[in-house]
Formats: structure tokens, C-alpha cells, sequence
């Protein structure tokens, strides 16, 4: 166990009572909607790169994301039980979409480190890229609605985490909420239509998570060689 983790289990199982204590309260606050399911992409952004650059080892980083995304799924799926409109399936598909998005932050802050960064620059790094593309359709979407780039606009939209969040729980389209519908014209003035689904996004997400894990990887045994050679 010691092997495992470089933190006490009673310290996982702390991370994992506080993620599920936020995740409970936005429960109480939003109920079952898709504010929740929101609410647990942006928790896991916030908190997943900082709970593990704390941590050296692999694998006691991996519990890490572990305990934060078993956390937000565990609120996830009472809410599912507790309403008929959101099926287990409907939950798999959101729990999977919120795993490539963890794969994705973590990977960020191993290649951070990887490249010499230090310190809180590795997490904040991670916090500042997960956030700007979840909310990307409020500063992102706008420019990319010139009749050149409609097309590329609804690529993004295939992708994007929140929107795919929204074509795999159906409650609704969060475009028409009143806040969305101040933020942005999606289907006011320009024409959009929902993702069929979440695996264009996890894809996405685990594909970039591979690559820059594959780039580390190559980099390490780059720098390796060039020492080796160095020394003959």
C-alpha cells in the first residue's frame, strides 16, 4: 500500500468525501439538471491538477484521479437513479466523457513537469487550458461565425466537452437556458445543431491525452541517448 501512494488510503478517502461533499452541495443547489453535469466537469478541472501535483509517483496520481472522478460520477449517478429522464447509459456516456477529460489534465501536467516546470506552474497550466476549452463556446464560437468558418465552428461544437455533455444527459438544450442565451447566439443568429454524441469529444480528449503522453515518452528516451552518447 505504501508503494502504491506516497499519501495515506485516509487521505484518498478525504479527497474523495470533499469532491463528493462540493459535488452534494451543487446537487442540493441545481438538482437534476444539466448544471450538475456542468458543475462536475468544471469541479474535476479545478481540482484534479492541483491533487496531483502534490503527488510524484504515477500511480499514486492515478488514485488521485481515481478518488476526484468517482467522486463527481458517485453524485452523478444518484441523480440518475432519482430521475426517470437520465438512464444508466446516459451516466456511462457522461462518467466516460468526464474520465478522457481527467486523462487529458493529467497528462498536461506530466508533460509540464517533463519540460522542467515546477512549483504550481504545472497545475495552474492545467487548471488554465481545461477551463478555457470548457468555456469556449462563450469566447471562442463568436469568431469562428463568419460564413468561412461556420463549418469549423460546428467541428468545435462536435467536440466540445460541454456540448457533448449535452447531447449524453437529455435534459435539455443549455443553449436556450437564460444565462447561455445572453452569452451567445447559437441558433439565434447562426444555426448549430448538438453533437450525436459524446464519442467525437472523449476520442478527442483520449487521442490528445496518447500524444502527449507518446511525445514525454519520446522525449525521455531522446534525452536518454544524448546522454549516453555523451558519456562514451
Amino acid at each position: 500500500m505504501k508503494g502504491l501512494a506516497e499519501k495515506p488510503w485516509r487521505h484518498l478517502l478525504s479527497l474523495f468525501l470533499a469532491v463528493a461533499l462540493v459535488m452534494g452541495g451543487a446537487g442540493m443547489a441545481l438538482g437534476a439538471s444539466l448544471g450538475l453535469f456542468f458543475a462536475g466537469l468544471a469541479v474535476c478541472a479545478l481540482i484534479l491538477p492541483w491533487v496531483v501535483a502534490e503527488r510524484q509517483r504515477l500511480a499514486a496520481q492515478f488514485l488521485a484521479v481515481v478518488m476526484v472522478t468517482d467522486a463527481i460520477a458517485l453524485i452523478w449517478l444518484v441523480i440518475t437513479i432519482a430521475d426517470e429522464r437520465i438512464t444508466l447509459l446516459n451516466w456511462l456516456s457522461a462518467y466516460v466523457l468526464l474520465l478522457s477529460l481527467a486523462g487529458l489534465q493529467w497528462s498536461v501536467l506530466i508533460a509540464c513537469r517533463r519540460l522542467g516546470l515546477r512549483g504550481v506552474l504545472p497545475a495552474a497550466i492545467g487548471v488554465l487550458l481545461v477551463m478555457l476549452w470548457l468555456a469556449s463556446p462563450a469566447w471562442l464560437l463568436h469568431h469562428l461565425q463568419t460564413p468561412g468558418l461556420l463549418p469549423w465552428m460546428q467541428r468545435v461544437i462536435n467536440v466540445q466537452p460541454l456540448m457533448a455533455m449535452n447531447s449524453a444527459v437529455p435534459l435539455g438544450v443549455w443553449t436556450e437556458s437564460p444565462l447561455a442565451y445572453h452569452m451567445m447566439n447559437l441558433n439565434q443568429d447562426v444555426y448549430y445543431t448538438l453533437p450525436p454524441g459524446p464519442l467525437l469529444s472523449i476520442v478527442l480528449h483520449v487521442g490528445g491525452a496518447a500524444l502527449l503522453a507518446g511525445v514525454t515518452i519520446l522525449s525521455r528516451r531522446v534525452l536518454y541517448w544524448r546522454c549516453r552518447i555523451s558519456l562514451r
